[in-house]
């Protein structure tokens, strides 16, 4: 297990005043936060567990969904998917909207009705 920036104590997805003890959690499962951005794709769960793998979206926006796989963003133990998204601005969208919604897509089919997408005003 490794405890970062991304993970455990104090970072922006655990501890007291981070992401994942301001929402509310439906189920008693694994809850993971993803970051995609445009050059990385970083996930941190509420174990304290991180990964964080180079993945260039302007290069091949198509890997986004197969990456997730691997990391076990579809693995039935996952009940709760927490996203922020920075990879819309990637240069291989046309328009932010258009980056935006291919995102969207290919982690919903991944991780299905249980993702929800952090919004402006600071909500999922």
């Amino acid at each position: 297990m490794v405890r970062g920036r991304f993970g455990g104590r104090g970072g922006p997805f655990g501890g007291r005043g981070g992401l994942l003890s301001r929402v509310a959690i439906h189920s008693g499962g694994r809850v993971v936060s993803i970051d995609i951005g445009g050059a990385n794709l970083k996930l941190a769960d509420d174990a304290g567990r991180v990964d964080n793998r180079p993945l260039a979206l302007w290069r091949n926006n198509a890997a986004l969904g197969p990456t997730l796989r691997q990391m076990g963003v579809g693995d039935a133990s996952v009940t709760d998917v927490l996203v922020t998204i920075t990879g819309e601005l990637a240069d291989c969208y046309p328009t932010r909207r258009s980056g935006v919604l291919d995102i969207v897509d290919q982690v919903s089919s991944v991780a299905g009705p249980r993702t929800r997408f952090y919004r402006r005003g600071g909500r999922f």
